[in-house]
């Protein structure tokens, strides 16, 4: 093989791979595209040549950034077999937070219809990074504000602790006020209680004295039909007796209990509280 040959064989070799090259840095493609625009206000740092993914997907490249007037509309190169439906939605993502760019696509439903090619959609606005770290810094440093010892949470939650402390002196005043006159009023339902027990023990004994006919009530009253009535009152006044007893049982029953709740609610930045009073037999 002669030298001229070779130099001929290296030359278009090195076309060849130089042609490659080209068309890969280019991101040529022998496939036909299916072609789409979206408008952006902002497209947040994204370029030229960005994937496009569909669902996670990729399924093409952004062609080309261009603005017209107040917008930024890119041209988008995605592979013809893509199935978009029209109210899919188009957003600029991140593959983190410092990561690059690309055009997400979440897909919509079926229903909808397909999107036909060269159609012009807009896309959804997300705020810029910059702008939400701005946010969240200003958000933790109110938190930080109101937790503080002159913030406004620190100073509603020691007014509430404050008031808390208010009612429970006013309730142990009450309840030192009320003890004496408790005290003699349970003393008193136990000596009427115990005279209530008497009366029906006696009660017992003047019935079984007439049902028998002895003793002295049993002797004293022959006619029967005032025994029955005799008997009658007996039975009533037992009756009586017994409820009563019952009554002044669950009078001395009666339990009564407090609860107190506070909670802060930071939308409304803001503490509530709530007093509930149980009176239970």
């Amino acid at each position: 093989m002669g030298t001229e040959t070779r130099v001929g064989i290296f030359a278009a070799a090195g076309m060849l791979l130089m042609a490659t090259a080209i068309f890969l840095l280019g991101d040529f493609s022998f496939k036909s595209e299916y072609p789409l625009t979206v408008r952006f206000k902002d497209v947040a740092g994204l370029g030229e040549k960005a994937n496009v993914k569909l669902s996670g997907v990729l399924v093409g490249k952004v062609k080309t950034i261009e603005m017209d007037g107040t917008e930024v509309v890119l041209t988008l190169a995605l592979q013809k077999n893509t199935k978009i439906y029209r109210n899919a939605r188009f957003k600029i993502g991140a593959t983190s937070v410092i990561g690059s760019k690309f055009l997400q696509i979440d897909q919509g439903s079926p229903s909808s219809g397909l999107l036909e090619p060269g159609a012009a959609v807009v896309g959804m606005e997300s705020p810029p990074l910059d702008q939400m770290l701005t946010d969240t810094l200003v958000s933790v440093k109110k938190l930080v504000d109101d937790l503080s010892a002159n913030g406004q949470f620190a100073n509603q939650l020691n007014a509430t602790m404050n008031n808390v402390r208010q009612l429970t002196a006013n309730l142990n005043d009450l309840i030192a006020s009320a003890s004496p006159h408790m005290t003699a009023t349970m003393e008193h339902m136990e000596t009427l209680t115990a005279k209530l027990d008497q009366l029906v023990a006696k009660a017992d004994v003047l019935m079984a004295d007439l049902q028998s006919g002895k003793g002295t009530v049993g002797a004293l009253i022959n006619d029967p039909k005032m025994k029955d009535d005799v008997k009658q009152t007996l039975a009533n006044v037992k009756e009586t007796s017994d409820s009563a007893k019952k009554m002044l049982n669950r009078m001395g029953g009666y339990r009564v209990a407090w609860n107190y709740e506070n909670w802060y609610e930071p939308q409304a930045a803001t503490s509530r509280s709530n007093l509930g009073l149980k009176v239970s037999p």
